[in-house]
């Protein structure tokens, strides 16, 4: 004889969901957004120093909002790109080529790491293991931290090249 079991309770369940969703969009955005600023650091310790016109040509932006996130570390200097890419040019000690792709890529686990510490502060527990991933690091004198777009990470330099991974 079939029986017939009655849930109850369902409607409180979805909308708890999309507060937890809606709070941990939010903890993502504000450890994105971190994130960027600590790369913009590391890198302005190995950015090349002439006249200072590219280290302080560096900034961080955030665009979009909760899952939709993109934090964006730049140098906007009319020959930043040149500089980043040109690996054959001599540079002071401690100041390299790559001085915002390597950075990203020396410190990619720390970088997550802070992301994932934001994502937890609502109460879940988010953990980054060794294999987890910072691309969008890549040519070009920008590199962005990128929010979920919903099928996967969304990661854009400041020229507007990405992928998702």
């Amino acid at each position: 004889m079939p029986s017939m079991v009655k849930v109850t309770g369902v409607n409180e369940i979805r909308l708890a969901l999309h507060k937890a969703d809606t709070q941990l969009a939010k903890d993502m955005r504000r450890g994105l957004a971190k994130a960027g600023l600590l790369l913009r650091r590391y890198s302005m310790e190995v950015v090349p120093v002439d006249t200072t016109t590219l280290q302080t040509s560096s900034g961080t932006r955030v665009l979009g909002h909760g899952w939709n996130t993109d934090v964006i570390v730049f140098y906007t200097a009319s020959y930043a790109v040149y500089v980043h890419e040109r690996t054959d040019l001599k540079h002071e000690p401690g100041k390299q080529a790559k001085f915002l792709e390597e950075p990203a890529r020396t410190h990619r686990q720390e970088l997550l790491n802070v992301i994932a510490a934001e994502a937890g502060r609502g109460g879940g527990a988010v953990s980054v293991g060794s294999g987890a991933a910072l691309p969008g690091v890549g040519s070009g004198a920008g590199a962005s931290t990128g929010g979920h777009s919903g099928t996967g990470r969304r990661w854009k330099n400041q020229y507007g090249e990405g992928f998702v991974d």
